[in-house]
Formats: C-alpha cells, sequence, structure tokens
C-alpha cells in the first residue's frame, strides 16, 4: 500500500488543481495520510501569484523537506513550479519532482517516472476536473468553467503562469455540476481568473449568460454565486439575467484594483474611472440589496498620497460590502515590474491600514443594517461547546473570504437552510438565534 500526503496552497483555482491530483492517486491505489512523515509520497501544491504567496509556498517546501521519511519522495506541485521550476531544481535539492500547472491528472506516473522537471506549456494541460475528491462540504463546492486569462494586467503573473484563457464546454461544466448535487450540493461558486469572460473562445458559445441558463434548466442547485468577474467583461445582458433569476445570488465579486485613471492606464486595467462609476450605478439599480465585494491594490508605482486619497475617497462613496487589500509587489517578468517603485513598503503598509480600517467602518455599518431582521442561513458548522451554537452563512457572505453568522439553535444539520433572527453585528460578522415560521427578510 502506497501512501501519500497532500498540501494544497493558494486560491480555490489551486485547491480544484489539488482535488484532481488526489482523484487520480486514489485511483492508482494510493491513501492519503494524516502526517507528512507518515508518507511515501510528499506534494506540496503551491502558489505562485505574488511575493507573500511565494514565500509561503518555499517556507511549506523546507518544511515537508525536513520532514519526509527515509525513501519517501518530494514532490512540489503548481504555479510556483511552472514559473521557477529550475530555480527549486537548483535550490532545493530535496525536491524529486516537480510538477507544472495542467499536468495534475498524470501525477501517478509522472511519480514512478525517472523526470525530476515535468513542466510543460500551460495551454496543453487543461484537464476535465469533474474527475476530483472535494476538499469541500458536499453542500457547496467551487467549479472552475476556465483556464489562464487573455487579460494582460500590469502586475499580473496569472497569464505567464496559467497561460491564454481556454474555457471549458458548457456541457462538461453542467456535468459536473449534476455529479456535486447528486451529492447534496447546495451553493455552487463559479470561478475563473475572468468569469465573465468566460466562453469568448469557444466558437458559437453565448458566453457567461448561456451557460448560466444551461445551468439553471439543467441543475436545480438553488444558491448559483458568481466570482473574480473582471468589471470590463461585465455587460448588460448578463446584469439583466443576474436580476431576473433568484438561484443567481444577489452577490458579485468584481475586482476593481484603483480608480484613478492614470493608475487604471499603468494598470492595463481596460475600464476607466467613468466606466466604473457607471457599471458600479447601473448594478445598484438593477439588483436592489446587491452585496458587491472588489479587490485594490495600493502602492502600485505612480500612486502617490493624491491618487492613494482618490481611492479611499471611492470606496467611501460606493461602500463596497466586502473589499479586499494588498499592497502591490513588483513581480518578475510582469511589465510593471520595470517600473520605479515611488513609496516605501512601511507607507505601502500605511496606506493598506488606514484603507482597510476605512473598509471596517463600512462594513460594520452594513452589518448594523441586519440587526432585527431574519435571514436564510446555510448552517455551515457546530461548536461542540457551548452545543447549541452554530456557525452559518447568508447569500451575502461567500465561503472562505467573507465574515459568517453565529447563532443558537436546535438540532441543525450541516447543509440546511434554516432561518435566523439577527440580534447582533460586528465589523465582519453577524450573530443571533434561529428561529421557526419566520419570513425571510
Amino acid at each position: 500500500m502506497r501512501t501519500y500526503w497532500l498540501l494544497a496552497l493558494g486560491c480555490d483555482k489551486n485547491i480544484i488543481d489539488a482535488e484532481v491530483m488526489a482523484h487520480h492517486l486514489i485511483s492508482s491505489g494510493y491513501v492519503p495520510v494524516g502526517e507528512p512523515e507518515e508518507a511515501d509520497v510528499l506534494i506540496v501544491h503551491t502558489c505562485g501569484f505574488i511575493t507573500p504567496a511565494i514565500e509561503e509556498s518555499v517556507n511549506a517546501i523546507l518544511d515537508a523537506a525536513g520532514r519526509k521519511g527515509a525513501g519517501a519522495k518530494l514532490v512540489v506541485s503548481g504555479c510556483l513550479v511552472q514559473r521557477y521550476s529550475r530555480e527549486l531544481a537548483r535550490e532545493i535539492p530535496e525536491i524529486d519532482l516537480l510538477v507544472g500547472v495542467g499536468r495534475h491528472g498524470e501525477i501517478p506516473s509522472l511519480i514512478e517516472s525517472t523526470h525530476r522537471i515535468a513542466v510543460s506549456a500551460p495551454e496543453t494541460g487543461v484537464y476535465d476536473s469533474i474527475r476530483r475528491i472535494p476538499s469541500t462540504p458536499p453542500y457547496y463546492a467551487f467549479v472552475k468553467v476556465s483556464e489562464g486569462c487573455d487579460n494582460r494586467c500590469s502586475y499580473c503573473t496569472i497569464p505567464h503562469i496559467r497561460g491564454r484563457q481556454i474555457s471549458r464546454t458548457a456541457r462538461d461544466v453542467v456535468r459536473e455540476i449534476q455529479v456535486l448535487e447528486d451529492g447534496g450540493l447546495f451553493e455552487l461558486n463559479l470561478i475563473a481568473q475572468d468569469l465573465a469572460a468566460y466562453g469568448k473562445d469557444l466558437p458559437g458559445s453565448s458566453g457567461l449568460p448561456g451557460l448560466l441558463r444551461e445551468i439553471m434548466k439543467q441543475t436545480t442547485v438553488p444558491w448559483i454565486r458568481l466570482l473574480y468577474l473582471h468589471p470590463a467583461s461585465v455587460d448588460d445582458e448578463l446584469i439583466e439575467l443576474i436580476a431576473g433569476h433568484e438561484r443567481l445570488v444577489d452577490y458579485l465579486d468584481i475586482p476593481i484594483q484603483h480608480i484613478n485613471d492614470t493608475i487604471l492606464g499603468s494598470m492595463g486595467r481596460k475600464m476607466d474611472k467613468a466606466g466604473h462609476q457607471s457599471l458600479i450605478g447601473k448594478l445598484r439599480v438593477a439588483i436592489p440589496g446587491l452585496i458587491l465585494r472588489t479587490t485594490v491594490i495600493v502602492g502600485y508605482p505612480g500612486e502617490g498620497e493624491p491618487e492613494f486619497r482618490e481611492l479611499l475617497e471611492y470606496i467611501e462613496e460606493v461602500r463596497f460590502e466586502r473589499l479586499g487589500a494588498f499592497v502591490y509587489s513588483p513581480e518578475p517578468g510582469t511589465s510593471a515590474a520595470e517600473l520605479e517603485s515611488t513609496i516605501t513598503e512601511s507607507e505601502g503598509r500605511r496606506r493598506l491600514e488606514i484603507l482597510m480600517e476605512t473598509q471596517r467602518e463600512i462594513s460594520r455599518s452594513h452589518l448594523q443594517e441586519y440587526v432585527g431582521k431574519t435571514l436564510s442561513v446555510l448552517v455551515c458548522g457546530a461548536y461542540t461547546d457551548p452545543p447549541d451554537l452554530f456557525v452559518g452563512r447568508f447569500f451575502g457572505q461567500a465561503p472562505d473570504i467573507d465574515g459568517q453568522v453565529i447563532f443558537t439553535g436546535e438540532e441543525c444539520e450541516l447543509g440546511e437552510l434554516i432561518t435566523v433572527r439577527i440580534t447582533g453585528s460586528d465589523e465582519y460578522d453577524l450573530t443571533g438565534n434561529m428561529v421557526e415560521d419566520s419570513l425571510d427578510t
């Protein structure tokens, strides 16, 4: 009996790659174990998007190398390998095998091979993710509808790592959702590097709206969430579709990255400030109660204090319900890395803290509006002490990245949709009590 230990780092798209590896390993007779010391094969599935993620991946590799037993193999896979395979092979001799993106289905045969580096052009390795071992509970899942990205944002390494966009067919996506639905799926989270651009590379495709219509026609999943939509790809057809269908939850993740026109132009973001203002205004009118998540970058080259203040004022004006932010880091191979930095690291951290403090107050204000109302909440967990305390999410809280609803109740089942009366809130979470026979507000 051969055993494996698998550590997956990075985004939801990367986690799906690891789930595909797990399927192929188990199908080939491998058995998962909980500790690296117990494994015949140790796998670290890496992220290589930005410098902090790279550092986390390298530290995880070194830790695994120090914990592998005699005769065990250390395999490193994923984005970091696709980007720096030769450097990793040279600097960490304990690594036995390096596997790039798109080759996860080959992992059992590659382990048995004499290869040390198995990296090819990312576009050659698009695979069928229907065959995977989901690491999420059966009541919610992420489904990746395309690989790669055709946008060329100046700061982003994804096109270099993942290649050009290659969309799966609607038939394949629907088949995967149907398999998950058979296991009790309640919440479907559709993901891609640019979800709204889905299908633009498929002849005759009707794009994301067409895919969504097929999903709604051929499945009954109650919650369908759209994540990672480039603002320049969001069109009127998509907005009207979301506004007209209850199963498409009123939650959109639209990263703006910045709002100053000069910065946006340098970033290659394809939309100026006026375009963002028009889109956000259109969404707010068409979809009352919409929960908007965005992402922004502070400290990009050329961002002085006036440009930062313009971004901060826009966030205060729009009042995004959810927001993530990070300090710009120059990534080798990107065009932005050739630009001269205009601020120090400490100044970048200062701006980030100011921005996030602003967002904390916005989030606190938004959540306070739910106090006294009832919400339909998906039960996601339970405390053992006290035994009547549970954790869940309403439609406006995406898994892993947003807050949660903490509530008291009795006899709740994971994956069950229950009604909670909200009694309190803080910066990111809601608290409440489970109630019966109350209307969802």
